[in-house]
């Protein structure tokens, strides 16, 4: 696996963790 692969599979899954939080902030609101 290249460093850049790593960091980019690392950014991707930050996004996808990230993201039902967002739905739930909006939801709240």
């Amino acid at each position: 696996m290249d460093e850049t692969d790593e960091l980019e599979y690392i950014f991707l899954k930050h996004i996808i963790d990230v993201k039902p939080i967002w739905k739930k902030r909006i939801t709240k609101k």
